[in-house]
């Protein structure tokens, strides 16, 4: 997705529009996705769910703070670099478990939970770029005018 988002204006401009409040309710379906992970504990490696499901709904309920009570730039950034951090975790233990062919990671691979690296692993990442890239780019802004 990023390297839609370098080449394509369109797309880049219709990301640059996206609010930081927006972004928050987004990762709200984390909660959910971790809660899936749970669910297929005994058929799910549990060092992925260690290391993915908890980070998730913690992510996702940190999502959820922010978007009701977020009211400062750090609260966004608190929010985008412990959910990236999430992100990094996860991903990296699926990728590690999966290529070292752990049987326990079969099911991530195999509908419905292979809906979750496909949409919402990408999903999850590039908001979490645009997000930090609105951030950064709020030098003497006011939290107030990108929100919203």
């Amino acid at each position: 997705m990023i390297i839609i988002y370098q080449s394509k204006p369109s797309f880049r401009t219709f990301s640059d529009s996206i609010p930081l409040k927006g972004i928050a309710l987004f990762h709200v379906w984390r909660i959910f996705a971790g809660w899936i992970f749970i669910s297929y504990t005994g058929r799910l490696s549990e060092a992925f769910i260690n290391n993915a499901a908890y980070g998730d709904i913690i992510s996702g309920i940190l999502a959820a703070a922010v978007f009701v009570f977020g009211r400062t730039k750090l609260s966004y950034y608190i929010f985008n670099i412990i959910g990236s951090l999430d992100f990094i975790i996860a991903v990296g233990t699926g990728v590690f478990l999966t290529i070292t062919g752990n049987n326990e990671m079969v099911p991530i691979i195999q509908l419905p939970l292979i809906m979750i690296p496909l949409f919402g692993v990408p999903l999850s990442g590039f908001t979490h770029f645009i997000s930090l890239k609105h951030l950064f780019k709020m030098k003497d802004k006011k939290l107030s005018d990108i929100i919203e």
